[in-house]
């Protein structure tokens, strides 16, 4: 109803797409409940790129709903370069169900995609030049949605720089632990809404024609797949996510996974209430790196292996990290932990005419770290190890007195504090071993 005028241009020499001036055109098509066809389409005209893409859904009465995402097009790198083709299809079919031997799991989608100068936005993103650290924290972000490839933003234009086109081949699965489906075919509405499954995940797995291998994993925990179908927030919204990338030509290989604070927690089955909060205020990452030299591992690293919880008027925080570096130089080796807690508590007494009030603050910080860097040639040790406590305990009394013609109020408060810290550092070579212990 908001499109006006439709004008449609006949191919002129040397174009291969009709010019539709029209943008997200919404496709709706339905024959009684037998079938259904819904999705939106949309056009490109400009001086780089000319075509279309768009997403959609069939559902034929008796099959699973198939869904797809695709993309015609014609790119150029500037207006002044010349045009190639590109184009990618991707389907997937839902609502299945079919049993893997052995570890007993189910399958209830999967899907194959293949994109020709097209490939996934996470390797893409891989390819931008920018920090190693950049480059996980956007990867890190993108495997929370790269398992929804039947959305098209899903997918990014790969143009090469030079030598042949590329191409890219995706795979996509989505496991479940319990399945109510009588046949592998058969939706069973009734008895998937309520079903327990203690966890769902996806798994996207890609090749390059560049031989660059990406794998993207989600996970959700007491989530059936029937929520997974009728909730669109739990699809970017996963418990943790993780990703692997092996890129030949840098080359570099790197896995990284992490958990998702803010991820979907479900009730299918029940979980204890204090499991859904350190579920929920808890955080976990890993990385591996290897590159040529240079093999490097790390959980949580420095203090990002987190647990925050409030127990009444007690609140609790610890934090740890674990890092292991190895080059062709020296070896390197690191833990780290920090926990913190403070107590609140509050008491009051008003008579009317007398009252008093009791406030005791208590305050405890404790942190150590250790860290161990071995040259091999030649051969020598490094050792610095940190170690810190402070304590912080307030007390405050206060007493008031309000008669017809005399009202009065006093108060008394104590602090106690403490702090210390020591730091040892050791280096040991050839010629013996030296300290320098700091205290304070």
């Amino acid at each position: 109803p908001d499109v006006h005028s439709l004008y449609i241009g006949l191919p002129g020499k040397g174009e291969i797409f009709p010019r539709l001036h029209l943008s997200n055109l919404p496709l709706m098509l339905q024959v009684g409940e037998a079938f259904k066809l819904s999705g939106v389409v949309d056009f490109y005209d400009d001086k780089t790129k000319e075509g279309f893409d768009g997403e959609g859904m069939v559902e034929i009465k008796g099959l699973p709903p198939m869904a797809a995402s695709f993309g015609f097009v014609r790119v150029r790198q500037n207006e002044f370069a010349p045009w190639r083709r590109a184009w990618f299809i991707y389907i997937e079919a839902r609502q299945i169900s079919y049993q893997i031997p052995q570890i007993f799991n189910y399958i209830r989608e999967v899907g194959l995609g293949f994109g020709y100068r097209y490939t996934l936005v996470s390797i893409k993103e891989g390819d931008e030049k920018r920090s190693l650290a950049e480059t996980i924290a956007r990867l890190r972000e993108l495997s929370r949605t790269q398992g929804n490839l039947s959305n098209r933003s899903a997918w990014a234009i790969d143009l090469e720089e030079r030598g042949d086109p590329r191409w890219t081949i995706v795979l996509r699965a989505m496991l479940s632990q319990t399945s109510a489906a009588p046949s592998s075919l058969k939706w069973n509405e009734k008895g998937e809404k309520n079903l327990p499954s203690q966890y769902l995940f996806d798994a996207v797995i890609a090749v390059r024609s560049d031989l660059t291998f990406f794998m993207a994993v989600r996970g959700w925990i007491s989530t059936n797949y029937w929520d997974y179908v009728n909730d669109p927030e739990i699809r970017s919204n996963p418990v943790i996510s993780g990703f692997v990338v092996l890129w030949p030509r840098q080359p570099r290989f790197l896995a990284h996974v992490a958990s998702n604070p803010g991820g979907h927690v479900g009730l299918k089955p029940p979980l204890a209430p204090q499991m859904i909060l350190a579920i929920k205020y808890s955080f976990f990452s890993a990385t591996l790196l290897i590159e040529p030299g240079l093999a490097h591992f790390e959980v949580c690293w420095p203090n990002m292996l987190g647990f925050n919880m409030n127990f009444g008027p007690l609140h609790a925080a610890i934090t740890a990290g674990f890092i292991m570096r190895i080059t062709n130089d020296e070896m390197v080796i690191g833990i780290s932990l920090r926990a913190e807690a403070s107590l609140h508590i509050k008491a009051e007494l008003d008579a009317g005419i007398v009252g008093v009030s009791l406030t005791a603050t208590a305050f405890v910080n404790f942190g150590g770290r250790l860290i161990g860097v071995a040259e091999f040639d030649p051969a020598k040790l490094y050792v610095y190890a940190q170690i810190g406590l402070e304590l912080r305990i307030t007390f405050r009394i206060a007493v008031w007195i309000n008669l017809l013609f005399f009202k009065a109020k006093a108060s008394f408060s104590l602090e106690i504090g403490f702090s210390a810290r020591v730091q040892v550092g050791l280096i040991s070579s050839g010629d013996g071993a030296k300290t320098g212990p700091v205290a304070r």
